[in-house]
């Protein structure tokens, strides 16, 4: 295998990690699932499901998610400078498939509404919250680009969120208000399940 100069010091670094060892060891740490969504010049609807999220600032508040480097739904960010993160609820398992999937009409039979600043596709049927931004800035990193966005606002569709999550390539329901003080006790788990049998894409 092809070796880089390490730093003085440093062991040889290989070239490439492994693929499918390198999505293995991601997930074993689970995280929110979210669809990031933005409307095209024409009026189209994009989108695609994102695990890669997190806050960046509170001060301006900004966030940055991970969008596959050639993707539809990065193309037209690139374009129109807006964006919306569909931040799933626990019933929103059917819609995260969807939306990693290679299906061209991701949003045929979809249910969605535009927000109220930048008219961005919010999944009123899946997500508990939507929430705007305006694109800072987008930095490639290997197969994938990094979005930094300025939160604009939100748009809660659920008073009561329950978040959909996502690891060891399951999902998995995170306890509600009725949970109560159980959901502080060590121990509880979370109630996983698989859909149909199928794993979600690496995207």
């Amino acid at each position: 295998m092809t070796q880089h100069t390490a730093p003085p010091g440093g062991p040889p670094v290989e070239e490439a990690f492994p693929p499918e060892q390198f999505r293995r060891l991601m997930s074993t740490f689970p995280s929110g699932v979210a669809v990031v969504t933005a409307l095209g010049e024409d009026g189209a609807p994009y989108g695609m499901t994102v695990s890669s999220l997190c806050s960046v600032s509170l001060d301006p508040a900004m966030l940055l998610v991970c969008l596959r480097t050639g993707s539809e739904t990065l193309g037209v960010l690139h374009q129109t400078g807006a964006f919306a993160v569909n931040l799933l609820q626990s019933n929103g398992e059917e819609c995260a498939a969807r939306f990693s999937s290679r299906e061209p009409r991701r949003f045929s039979g979809i249910a969605w509404e535009p927000t109220p600043r930048w008219s961005l596709p919010a999944l009123r049927d899946h997500a508990h919250t939507t929430v705007e931004c305006v694109l800072h800035q987008a930095v490639e990193a290997g197969d994938h680009t990094i979005v930094t966005g300025r939160v604009d606002g939100t748009v809660q569709l659920d008073a009561q969120p329950r978040p959909l999550v996502y690891g060891l390539r399951r999902y998995a329901e995170w306890p509600g208000p009725d949970a109560g003080e159980e959901a502080n006790v060590p121990g509880v788990s979370l109630e996983a399940r698989q859909i149909n049998g199928n794993r979600r894409r690496s995207i």
